[in-house]
């Protein structure tokens, strides 16, 4: 099924709030990287209409949306078995409800 689009005033808003969503995300990453937290950030990198992002930390607390609330549930266990493993950035595919699939890139600018 073809993607509905919104109406051109109204994409604007949501862009703008996508954008301040992801300002209030990048301001909060350094924020816990100033404080010496282990973060992952985790980002959409196949799916359109702007950049999707979710920060975790180690026990499970989450900052940002990915567009779709199982998906967060989802980046943010697979985020914590990393956390666990060992972090390391990665790419990772995740099924969609829709039978789509999207990819995840895991990063932890903690290690950088």
């Amino acid at each position: 099924a073809a993607a509905r689009r919104l109406p051109r005033p109204r994409r604007r808003a949501a862009q703008a709030a996508v954008e301040a969503v992801i300002r209030g995300l990048d301001s909060l990453l350094a924020e816990s990287l100033g404080r010496g937290e282990r973060v992952a950030r985790a980002t959409v990198v196949t799916a359109h209409g702007g950049e999707r992002a979710l920060l975790i930390w180690p026990a499970g607390h989450t900052f940002g949306d990915l567009g779709w609330p199982r998906l967060n549930q989802r980046v943010a266990l697979y985020a914590e078995q990393l956390f666990e493993k060992g972090p390391r950035e990665m790419i990772k595919a995740f099924d969609l409800p829709d039978g789509s699939r999207v990819d995840v890139r895991f990063e932890f600018p903690h290690l950088a």
